[in-house]
């Protein structure tokens, strides 16, 4: 029976439910907080909307996570057992940057005054969240900022950024970037570093 047939029974009238998926690639953007697409976002491979009376879902086993496929999306009439389905090519985009926020909104400081390198990774520094984060790797990447010197700063070949206690009340900046596995990056995250004196009385 082709899709929209009627049937006429005993005082009821059964409809399959009827639609037709977009022959052109499909893009369909995630949502923020999530890493696949829900039910929701199947209508945007119909041509037209599902009309009342029928709920649309992506077929059993479908894959959404980012990346491009064929899928299948199944309408069903609601108070019936009918079904329809079609099939369509859609490319499942994570557009959301990870998010980067100051591990200690105080940033990091440095004591005594011995001209010592002191290193921190990045994961020292920030935390990261990103709503792909565990499907895809996350990648950071930290430089020198603000006040920063060559004869004070440095970022050595395994991602660590390295300061120099050098002088008391020396302050200067690291920038964080993260970057998550689909290329979405987050907005660069400034960490502050002082260098304090040693405060033999606190025992700091």
């Amino acid at each position: 029976m082709a899709s929209g047939a009627v049937v006429q029974g005993a005082g009821n009238i059964t409809a399959l439910p009827c639609i037709k998926c977009k022959n052109s690639t499909v893009t369909i953007n995630l949502p923020s907080d999530k890493c696949f697409a829900g039910n929701q976002l199947a209508q945007q491979v119909l041509v037209s909307p599902l009309l009342q009376g029928a709920a649309l879902s992506w077929a059993p086993g479908t894959v959404t996570t980012p990346g491009q496929r064929e899928v299948s999306v199944v309408a069903s009439a609601v108070t019936t057992n009918a079904t329809a389905s079609c099939t369509a090519t859609v490319k499942f985009q994570d557009v959301t940057p990870p998010t980067v926020r100051l591990l200690n909104s105080t940033g990091k400081c440095l004591t005594p005054v011995n001209s010592r390198w002191m290193c921190w990774k990045a994961s020292q520094l920030v935390t990261i969240s990103d709503n792909c984060q565990g499907v895809a790797a996350l990648a950071f990447m930290v430089k020198c900022g603000e006040g920063a010197t060559e004869s004070n700063c440095s970022i050595r070949s395994d991602g660590q950024a390295c300061v120099k206690a050098s002088t008391a009340g020396q302050r200067l900046q690291l920038q964080v970037l993260a970057r998550d596995g689909y290329g979405n990056i987050g907005e660069a995250v400034n960490v502050p570093v002082e260098v304090k004196a040693w405060d033999a009385a606190a025992g700091a």
